[in-house]
């Protein structure tokens, strides 16, 4: 919920807006983003002046796109552990294929390259302990079609 305006705002003729009255609407205009990023704006009468200079929605505007960038060498590293460390265990394997490649797919978001040998490398790896033997069948198998096409085929019924 966004904090009531500054005391320097109360009221005012609507002939003659406050001259910090279009800040104010910027500030109301960006609540939804100030939700999602854990930024705490203090609007004291006394350092009301120090955000008229800082604050537009331009500035917002970058500073949240900084932080992105900034977290996302973390992110990137997040979803590329959570990408090697999916188990097939119990699913069945379109369960486990969806997954797989949802955890490709956040990789990718965030900038990195998932290649094909990787993927399929990652799902062999990640397979139940009944399918052991498809590690040792895989070299001599034929090569392996695009991730695209094998997705395709894995998820019709």
């Amino acid at each position: 919920m966004l904090p009531s305006p500054p005391s320097s705002m109360a009221p005012f003729e609507p002939a003659t807006p406050h001259p910090d009255a279009h800040l104010w609407a910027q500030v109301t205009a960006i609540q939804s983003v100030r939700s999602l990023v854990p930024v705490i704006l203090e609007f004291k009468s006394n350092v009301f002046p120090k955000w008229r200079t800082l604050f537009n929605i331009d500035t917002v505007w970058m500073a949240v796109h900084g932080l992105f960038n900034d977290n996302k060498k973390t992110r990137e590293v997040y979803h590329a552990e959570e990408f090697r460390n999916v188990k097939q265990e119990d699913r069945s394997i379109n369960e486990y294929l969806n997954l797989q490649n949802a955890e490709a797919d956040a990789l990718v978001k965030v900038g990195a390259q998932v290649s094909d040998s990787n993927l399929v490398t990652n799902v062999i790896k990640g397979l139940h302990e009944r399918f052991d033997n498809v590690a040792d069948n895989t070299p001599s198998s034929h090569h392996f079609p695009p991730s695209s096409a094998s997705a395709t085929c894995c998820s019709r019924r």
